[in-house]
């Protein structure tokens, strides 16, 4: 395989953001339905704005934890912790999707990489897995597998 620049990787934020919105949305809903008051009760407020700081520190932390690097012999991200790890190519033994994370495992037991499939350039890290690695690796295999996103 050609030796190819380290390529760096985030998750898309956008599905967590749509998922937590729902949420505040569909309590306060529920909130709306419930409650005398409704939107006057100051306790609507600040449930409110208290729930989307949560969704913009909780998003910005996982885009900042969430961190795939694609190095020339290998890939480099964490595990289920949030703990890093660097695993060669030729180290993966199989490749998951649970839950809409790639569960990759390999030669260290305990510490099989876990990051989401949602990354802001899935097309393109597809495409740069595929083309750094043998056609035998687990990850090109279950990659070329799958649907294309």
């Amino acid at each position: 395989m050609q030796a190819a620049p380290e390529k760096v990787y985030r998750m898309n934020p956008w599905p967590l953001v749509f998922f937590f919105t729902s949420i505040i949305g569909l309590l306060s809903i529920r909130w709306l339905q419930t409650s005398e008051r409704g939107l006057s009760s100051p306790f609507f407020a600040q449930f409110f704005w208290q729930a989307t700081v949560f969704v913009a520190v909780f998003v910005g932390i996982c885009w900042q934890v969430f961190v795939v690097k694609l190095l020339p012999d290998g890939i480099r991200s964490t595990d289920g912790l949030g703990r890093y790890h660097t695993v060669k190519w030729e180290d993966i033994r199989s490749v998951r999707n649970i839950c809409g994370f790639y569960y990759i495992q390999h030669g260290k037991v305990g510490a099989a990489l876990m990051f989401p499939m949602f990354l802001s350039q899935a097309r393109e890290f597809r495409q740069d897995v595929i083309s750094r690695t043998p056609p035998e690796n687990p990850f090109r295999q279950f990659l070329q597998k799958s649907p294309s996103v």
